[in-house]
C-alpha cells in the first residue's frame, strides 16, 4: 500500500527560529516597500505587492512549507495552499483483439449423385469459425489530484490532511468527505471530472417528507476504511409465558490470552436512552470459551416484542444506496434508506480484537423479527447475479424468483366454413 509522510514544522516558533523573511514588494522603491516580514508559524497571513506608479496594490495569502510524499513516492516542498497533490495514480494496458473467419472447404447439399460421382446439388460452405487476426495494446490511466488545502484526513493514506479544509471535508455524526479531480484517459482521449468521496457508516438514514407525493432519492457511495463496530438494535416477539435469553458476548480462545471486546448496552442521559458500544478487556487464563458479558433470561405474562442493544460490524469498502422512487401518501411520513454492497455486507457478529475470535452467542432463541437489508435488484449498476435456484421443468426464472411455469393454452383453431356445392340432376 503506498503511504503518505508529511514533515510540518512547529505550529510556532521564536524570531530566532523564523521560517522564512518575506518581501512583500521586492521591485518596489524603498519609498513604497511594505516592510518585510518574518514568518514564525504555518499558515500565517503574508502578503505579496505589486507596485503601479506610486502606488502599491497588495493581496494577502497563507504562508505554507510542508513537504509531502505524493501517491507515487515523490517528494516535493508545498509552498501554496492551492497546490495540487496527487493522491492517487493507477496505469495498466488493456488488450484487444479483433476476430476474423476463416473460410472452410464447401460441401454439397440437397440434389443427387450424378454416375460420374458429381452432385447435382449446390456447395454450402461449412460454418465458419473465429480467429484472432489482430491484436493490439492500449494505455489506460488515472489521476486523482486534490488542492492541498482540501486535503481531509482520507486523502492520502497515513496522512492526517492540511486541516484547512473544513465543511468540504467534515459532515455531520462523523462524516468525513474528500473532493477530488478524477482524469482518466484511454482510447486516445482524456476526461476529466470532479468526485466527492463520502467516509462514514452506512446506517440506515431516515427522512421525513413533509407532504405526500413522489420523491427521488440519488444514488451515492459511502467508504469505510477500517472494519467499524457500531451500536444497533434487534427485536424479538416474545409469546407468553415463553424463557427468552438475549444478550451476552461470549469469546473462544486456543491458548491463554487477554482480550478487549465490543458489546452493547442502553445508557441513559438526560431521560434520553441510546444504544452504545462498550469496550471490555478480559483476561483468559487457558484455551476454551468464556462468557465475557452474561445474557439476559425473562418471561412475559402476555405476548411482549422485546427490543435489545446489539453491535453491529461494517467491513471495510464501499457501501452503495441505489436510486429510487419513493411515494408518499401521508404528510411527515418517515421513510429509510438503506446501503448494501454486492460483496460485503454487515454482520451482528464483531471482528476479532487481537489475537483470538469474539462472538456474540445467538441469543433471544427462536426467530427473530428482524431481517436483514439486501441489495436492491433495481440498482444502478452492475452486481454479480445471485443463484435464486435452477429452473426446471414446470418452473420459469423471471426477475431472479422461480414461479411455476403457466399452461399453455393453445389457440383455438378458426372455424372454417365449407360452402357446400349442390348439383340437382
Amino acid at each position: 500500500m503506498k503511504t503518505a509522510s508529511a514533515v510540518l514544522f512547529a505550529g510556532v516558533a521564536a524570531a530566532s527560529k523564523a521560517y522564512t523573511t518575506i518581501y512583500p514588494c521586492p521591485d518596489c522603491p524603498t519609498s513604497l516597500a511594505p516592510p518585510a516580514c518574518t514568518v514564525t508559524k504555518q499558515y500565517q497571513p503574508v502578503s505579496t505587492c505589486s507596485v503601479y506608479g506610486k502606488t502599491t496594490s497588495c493581496s494577502t495569502y497563507a504562508y505554507v512549507s510542508t513537504v509531502l510524499s505524493d501517491y507515487d513516492g515523490h517528494n516535493y516542498t508545498v509552498t501554496k495552499t492551492d497546490q495540487p497533490v496527487t493522491v492517487y495514480h493507477t496505469t495498466s494496458t488493456i488488450t484487444h483483439t479483433e476476430l476474423g473467419y476463416a473460410t472452410p472447404s464447401a460441401y454439397a447439399t440437397g440434389g443427387y449423385y450424378n454416375a460420374n460421382g458429381t452432385s447435382s446439388g449446390a456447395p454450402y460452405p461449412a460454418t465458419p469459425y473465429a480467429t484472432p487476426t489482430k491484436i493490439w495494446n492500449e494505455k489506460y490511466e488515472k489521476y486523482e489530484v486534490v488542492p492541498y488545502n482540501e486535503m481531509g484526513p482520507h486523502a492520502l493514506p497515513g496522512y492526517g490532511g492540511s486541516h484547512l479544509c473544513g465543511e468540504k471535508c467534515h459532515g455531520p455524526d462523523k462524516i468525513k468527505y474528500q473532493p477530488k479531480e478524477v482524469k482518466e484517459c484511454y482510447g486516445g482521449k482524456c476526461a476529466t471530472y470532479a468526485y466527492i468521496a463520502t467516509y462514514g457508516v452506512p446506517k440506515p438514514s431516515v427522512t421525513t417528507y413533509a407532504t405526500p407525493g413522489i420523491y427521488t432519492i440519488s444514488s451515492y457511495d459511502m467508504t469505510i476504511a477500517d472494519p467499524t463496530t457500531m451500536p444497533a438494535e434487534a427485536t424479538y416477539v416474545a409469546h407468553s409465558g415463553e424463557a427468552v435469553t438475549y444478550g451476552g458476548m461470549t469469546t473462544s480462545v486456543d491458548k491463554p490470552t487477554t482480550i478487549t471486546a465490543p458489546y452493547a448496552v442502553y445508557t441513559t442521559k438526560s431521560k434520553t436512552v441510546t444504544s452504545t458500544i462498550i469496550y471490555t478487556t478480559y483476561v483468559c487464563p487457558h484455551a476454551g470459551k468464556y462468557t465475557v458479558v452474561k445474557p439476559t433470561t425473562t418471561s412475559y405474562s402476555t405476548e411482549h416484542t422485546l427490543v435489545y442493544p446489539t453491535t453491529t460490524e461494517y467491513l471495510a469498502g464501499v457501501y452503495h444506496h441505489t436510486k429510487e422512487t419513493v411515494t408518499i401518501t401521508k404528510s411527515n411520513e418517515p421513510y429509510t434508506c438503506h446501503y448494501h454492497d454486492s460483496s460485503v455486507y454487515p454482520t451482528t457478529t464483531p471482528a476479532p480484537y487481537g489475537t483470538t475470535s469474539v462472538s456474540k452467542d445467538s441469543y433471544p432463541t427462536g426467530s427473530s423479527t428482524s431481517s436483514a437489508a439486501y441489495p436492491d435488484p433495481s440498482s444502478d449498476y452492475e452486481e454479480p447475479a445471485e443463484n435464486y435456484g435452477t429452473p426446471y421443468a414446470g418452473y420459469v426464472k423471471r426477475g431472479g424468483m422461480l414461479e411455476r411455469r403457466k399452461p399453455v393454452v393453445k389457440a383455438a383453431a378458426p372455424k372454417v366454413n365449407l360452402n357446400k356445392r349442390v348439383i340437382l340432376v
